[in-house]
């Protein structure tokens, strides 16, 4: 064979290989896996041959894995692998997954750091003790329930807030009281069990607070809830909670039967693909929302710039259970798998006034990322309401923190920025001089340097031109404008709910009338609760925010108006 043909041939087999590669690997989606590049990899102790692992039986995994940049990452430094799974693959021969920060701090160590800091919390501390609580009626209830206060608290915790907070006392801190400046940690080391003798219910001993100390809601007991606080019930749980035979958990399952198999809040798995390192995000409702046709008006859908998502089917256990690639990180998306608007605990059909739990309808757990004026008309054309005001009987509507549908729709969310922009600083290692997102979300306004007045922003030598003390009052000016709004709301809103309880009361007013202002109640209510649980004083959309509420406070005022005529009318108004 002649050296020419000799190397054509070798080429030609070389060609081949990469082509090979390629398929075998899969088209990675993301082009953003391998952020963390240079960082060392820490290898575990008792290693296992990857290959064994993923020629013979985990394909998906091996797909993920050879086009991302955690493709040298041995399968023991996640999964404590017994010798005897290898052998005789099953249920009970399967390997433990590490689902602690620490593990992912191994090798992140800059990211995990920052995840355990108190360094905003200190300041927090120090510059802004006053709470500014914002109180309102919780639905159907005569007790307080909603309480909104800046009270800044970790994501690492979250889990710890939610079983101290809302389990009516069941779970208490080890420390009592004195225990809220302790960072993450298991979840079991920190707290325990006040009264095993209740079993899997989960009744009220204590008056509520909160899942957080800051925020208001009522005790929890939907299975559902876990999903937005942590991943580790990710290979567990069917997507959309859907019952299967093969499933540990789904969405009829106890809270607390989940609750005792977790230990750790918000794990890095939410958003970072453990095999491929591309961002994604699991929660099954809300890669429904991204997805399902029905929902193709919504803020992502709709988006012509929206980022791109490849949904893959992980289930390898019998089930089906979805993850969503990201064609880039969008914190908008990673974020808003849990801080969108929706419910998860159920609610009452308009038809029969029957409860409708999330344990036995999907529905429930949806996510429809749609804008304030049309999720409360998608509640009503499915006939859901979530309680009725006692005094009056209109019917109120359910809303969380909107804050994926508020900032998507923002001007600062068109323009592409998301939640980490803002709250995740960009810091620099001191020693190695290494750039990193820090983990520990945090106000803007501690770090507006590095947010506000960030290269291409708003600071010197762009359009507005700001110093810090420009930012900084511009923010407070916009969030006094908001709380203003509301407050205009809420005496709009007392002055109507006072007239339709005396128009019930005295009789003979037109009935029609009555029904238009309960449901101008509706609508008040439920802007109020939408603007107020947002947290940001408006600055999440400062335009959307102040039309919204000018609108629906004009809308009271006039419902008002015409209620008050009919009293006159009567002789009743005061």
């Amino acid at each position: 064979m002649n050296r020419k043909r000799l190397t054509l041939l070798i080429s030609s087999i070389i060609i081949s290989v990469i082509i090979t590669i390629c398929f075998l690997a899969g088209p990675s989606l993301s082009s953003t896996t391998g952020k963390a590049k240079g960082t060392t990899v820490v290898q575990p102790n008792n290693p296992v041959n990857n290959a064994t692992c993923l020629n013979n039986c985990h394909a998906t995994v091996k797909m993920l894995t050879s086009r991302g940049a955690h493709k040298n990452v041995n399968c023991a430094s996640c999964h404590e692998v017994p010798a005897e799974h290898v052998a005789n693959p099953s249920e009970k021969t399967r390997p433990k997954t590490d689902f602690s920060h620490e593990g992912c701090g191994k090798c992140h160590v800059n990211e995990f750091k920052s995840m355990y800091s108190n360094k905003y919390h200190k300041e927090w501390t120090k510059r802004e003790p006053n709470m500014n609580y914002l109180v309102w009626a919780d639905p159907g209830s005569t007790l307080y329930s909603r309480i909104q206060g800046y009270l800044p608290r970790y994501h690492v915790t979250v889990l710890t807030d939610l079983a101290v907070n809302r389990t009516g006392g069941r779970f208490q801190l080890k420390d009592g009281l004195y225990g809220w400046n302790k960072i993450g940690g298991k979840l079991w080391d920190t707290i325990y069990d006040a009264y095993p003798e209740d079993g899997n219910e989960i009744k009220t001993h204590i008056l509520r607070t909160a899942w957080r100390p800051h925020k208001g809601g009522p005790n929890f007991n939907s299975s559902i809830c876990m999903t937005c606080k942590t991943g580790e019930q990710i290979l567990d749980w069917p997507y959309m909670g859907v019952p299967h035979e093969k499933a540990k958990f789904n969405r009829a399952t106890p809270a607390y039967e989940v609750l005792k198999a977790v230990n750790y809040g918000i794990t890095c798995n939410l958003c970072h693909d453990p095999h491929s390192a591309e961002p994604r995000v699991i929660r099954d409702s809300f890669i429904r929302a991204l997805t399902d046709p029905e929902f193709k008006t919504n803020v992502y859908q709709s988006d012509p710039k929206k980022t791109k998502i490849e949904v893959i089917d992980m289930g390898e256990r019998g089930f089906v259970r979805k993850i969503a690639i990201l064609d880039k990180y969008d914190s908008k998306l990673q974020c808003g798998q849990c801080h969108f608007g929706g419910s998860t605990a159920g609610a009452f059909d308009a038809t029969t006034n029957k409860f409708l739990s999330s344990r036995e309808i999907s529905e429930m757990a949806l996510t429809p990322l749609t804008r304030p004026n049309e999720l409360i008309g998608w509640y009503k054309s499915r006939g859901w309401y979530v309680g009725k005001d006692p005094e009056t009987g209109a019917r109120l509507y359910n809303v969380n923190h909107a804050h994926i549908e508020i900032v998507t729709t923002s001007k600062h969310g068109k323009a592409g920025l998301g939640c980490a922009d803002c709250h995740y600083a960009t810091e620099k290692d001191p020693k190695t001089k290494k750039i990193y997102k820090s983990h520990q979300a945090s106000f803007p306004t501690y770090k507006v340097q590095q947010t506000c007045l960030a290269t291409g922003c708003h600071g010197i030598g762009s359009k507005q031109n700001w110093t810090e003390e420009d930012a900084l009052y511009n923010i407070k000016a916009i969030q006094h404008l908001q709380r203003k709004r509301l407050a205009e709301l809420g005496l709009q809103l007392e002055r109507l709910v006072a007239g339709i309880i005396t128009a019930q009361r005295i009789g003979g007013i037109d009935t029609i009338v009555i029904e238009r202002a309960k449901d101008a109640e509706s609508k008040a209510s439920f802007m109020q609760a939408y603007w107020a649980s947002d947290f940001s004083d408006g600055m999440h959309n400062p335009e959307l925010s102040d039309q919204t509420l000018a609108e629906a406070t004009v809308e009271v005022s006039a419902s008002y108006e015409e209620l008050n005529k009919a009293l006159k009318e009567k002789g009743a108004a005061k």
